[in-house]
């Protein structure tokens, strides 16, 4: 599925490439912009994915007769860019991302009695950082660029058991990096498609409870999971991976 999200991208940025008239790229200096973007991000989710995977052990319930689980991966993202051109050559800006992802796992009892346990991760990016042109043939102009992030989630899960359920909520923020690379081609002088790929590294290693109805551990302390022979460690929240991004830029 992941690819074939990939692979549409692809398609309709170069369908739409094929069907514009081309135009002359601008000189950049002096350029401000701002665009928004929508993409795709392979986010794979280790901490929350490792816990439903304790979770739906037989080695470590000894009840369970069956399980499944929808890990919390790949999907969708969106946000906006701005930034300025100090040369012709060398641009900084800002970016910004939105995603959320949802997943869960489910368990089978021997009464053939299901528990659930339900997690949603939002998550809000900041990066900073430069852009540089490194190709300028007319119409179309080669990027690379990197910077930091900063990156902040708000984590809840819910809990089915037969006859009761409960829930738990917590926030983290952390830091990382990312680099880029894409083309700019200008529909207009004013006006460009930015075909982007990313990499970025952020993993929150501290998510702070604020609530537990697992018991885990206290309010304000690190929210907690198990992981493999029911090791008890802090929940982490990895956020980084590779991300396509198909951005519009209006530039004055």
């Amino acid at each position: 599925m992941k690819r074939y999200l990939i692979v549409g991208f692809l398609v309709v940025g170069l369908l739409t490439l094929a069907m514009v008239p081309c135009t002359s790229a601008k000189d950049m200096k002096g350029t401000f912009f701002i665009g928004g973007n929508l993409g795709y991000a392979l986010t794979d989710m280790e901490g929350p994915n490792d816990w439903f995977g304790f979770l739906a052990d037989p080695d470590n319930y000894g009840w369970i007769e069956s399980s499944s689980i929808d890990e919390l991966g790949g999907g969708l993202t969106y946000g906006g860019e701005l930034g300025y051109f100090v040369t012709s050559k060398v641009g900084v800006g800002m970016k910004l991302a939105l995603l959320s992802r949802e997943g869960n796992v489910t368990v089978i009892d021997g009464s053939d009695d299901e528990h659930i346990v339900e997690d949603k991760v939002s998550a809000t990016i900041i990066g900073a950082g430069g852009k540089f042109v490194v190709l300028d043939p007319p119409s179309v102009l080669g990027t690379v660029g990197g910077g930091l992030l900063y990156g902040s989630v708000d984590y809840e899960e819910n809990v089915t058991e037969p006859g009761e359920t409960w829930e738990r909520k917590g926030e983290g923020t952390g830091l990382g990096f990312y680099v880029d690379g894409g083309v700019l081609f200008f529909l207009s002088e004013m006006m460009a498609l930015d075909l982007n790929l990313m990499y970025s590294a952020l993993k929150l290693s501290e998510i702070e409870n604020k609530g537990d109805g697992w018991g885990l551990s206290d309010e304000g302390e690190p929210l907690k999971v198990y992981y493999g022979d029911f090791d008890l460690k802090d929940l982490e929240i990895d956020l980084g991976g590779l991300a396509f991004l198909v951005s519009l830029h209006f530039y004055f």
